[in-house]
């Protein structure tokens, strides 16, 4: 086993590593520079840099995808007259109040965009708008004729 101090005894003399043609000839600094100390620097001293970048000042809203014309959907906007024309017939019902669940799920407003019902057999075909129906026959609401029309304001 090797020690690694000279003056500790060793049973095999170490060898002679360092001759003049293995040895490296210093680093050349040119005569402006200061050689470089490698001396630890304590964390405290440096500059911390923050690691959360600053928000944005510029709110950005969210961008519909362009179709294949290069015109942009406006579902997101179509949805949430849907959503706003749901709480408004939900509004008209004497005996709800605001703990009432919603008439129609976020999901079922979605599947009504991607079917565009265009008639009472299509609108019937979609699942879970009972509750929407009952409260617009209760309102004297044409269910129908309101979808239709928030869904022709899309393209």
């Amino acid at each position: 086993m090797l020690h690694p101090f000279p003056n500790q005894s060793h049973p095999v003399p170490p060898k002679n590593v360092t001759s003049k043609s293995n040895m490296l000839p210093p680093p050349l600094h040119h005569a402006s520079e200061k050689p470089h100390h490698t001396t630890p620097t304590n964390a405290s001293s440096k500059k911390q840099v923050p690691l959360v970048k600053e928000p944005d000042p510029v709110i950005r809203f969210h961008q519909s995808h362009p179709n294949e014309n290069g015109t942009l959907y406006r579902t997101d906007l179509v949805k949430d007259k849907l959503f706003k024309f749901s709480n408004s017939v939900a509004s008209k019902l004497p005996d709800r109040d605001d703990r009432s669940p919603q008439l129609v799920s976020w999901t079922m407003i979605g599947l009504i965009v991607r079917r565009r019902p265009q008639t009472q057999r299509d609108l019937d075909k979609i699942p879970g708008l009972e509750d929407l129906a009952v409260a617009c026959e209760k309102t004297g609401v044409d269910i129908l004729e309101n979808i239709v029309e928030l869904l022709s304001q899309e393209t």
